[in-house]
């Protein structure tokens, strides 16, 4: 793995976001496995509720797996009743899958300590501070997505 050299305040901030992630998956492998299902399901079934309908190759693309890991996958959360899945209006050869709004509350209710948590975490700061780290995480989240994309394109 090559060393790349960030000025101290980009490298502090990566290896923050690398710990952050670290514990954020860990807490998520216990919360999936409260719930029965993958950590890779319950990250999709997110993913699912986030959007509303979508069809599995939309979420194959957006998560970087293949097809057939994403039936397998979307089997189990219609199995675990996370989700359900119905005929695309718009084209009936297509299916959508949709999150199950009262099975959610399972996974809310293992998130609520954490969000309270949060809440706060975040009193301690003000509106301005809080509206940078909102843009933050935003934009954030917007290179791990372009990096997902870039990863499964080395493939």
């Amino acid at each position: 793995m090559a060393d790349y050299i960030f000025d101290q305040q980009a490298d502090t901030l990566i290896k923050s976001l690398r710990r952050f992630s670290t514990r954020m998956t860990l807490f998520e492998q216990n919360v999936s496995h409260s719930l029965g299902v993958f950590h890779t399901d319950l990250k999709c079934l997110d993913i699912i509720n986030e959007s509303g309908p979508i069809n599995p190759s939309e979420l194959a693309n957006e998560t970087g797996l293949t097809t057939g890991t994403i039936t397998a996958l979307v089997d189990r959360l219609v199995d675990a009743g996370y989700v359900t899945r119905q005929n695309d209006p718009n084209d009936r050869r297509k299916i959508l899958i949709s999150s199950n709004k009262e099975k959610l509350q399972d996974v809310r209710e293992l998130y609520i300590s954490l969000a309270r948590a949060t809440a706060e975490l975040c009193d301690r700061y003000s509106d301005k501070e809080l509206n940078s780290i909102f843009d933050f995480m935003k934009q954030i989240t917007n290179v791990v997505q372009i990096e997902t994309g870039n990863l499964k394109n080395t493939k």
